[in-house]
């Protein structure tokens, strides 16, 4: 399947396919492509993507800058994982100031 999957995907940015049309030409599912293309990603293709779609890619300009996003993107990812795990004990029933208050 990977290999009908690389087929499908272009080369070349400016030809990037969003997902839903990836999923038709394939006959599956958006979460079954996202997951093939994770698999051949670790298999070493340089499937990139963005707002526009994915696109195979050879460009170390482009996959660097790719990488730079994908950094950004789960730095800020786990930031907001690491507040809600803080804020969680204030929900799991861990008293607060204002409890001590109305003792």
């Amino acid at each position: 399947m990977n290999e009908l999957l690389i087929q499908a995907i272009p080369k070349g940015k400016e030809n990037a396919k969003h997902l839903q049309e990836l999923a038709k030409e394939l006959n599956r599912s958006s979460d079954t492509v996202k997951h093939l293309i994770r698999s051949a990603r670790k298999e070493g293709v340089f499937i990139l993507s963005d707002r526009n779609g994915y696109w195979i890619s050879d460009n170390p300009t482009e996959i660097h800058a790719f990488i730079g996003s994908m950094t950004r993107q789960s730095t800020t990812r786990f930031a907001s994982i690491k507040e809600f795990r803080a804020q969680m004990g204030t929900i799991e029933g861990q008293m607060s100031l204002e409890d001590y208050a109305s003792e």
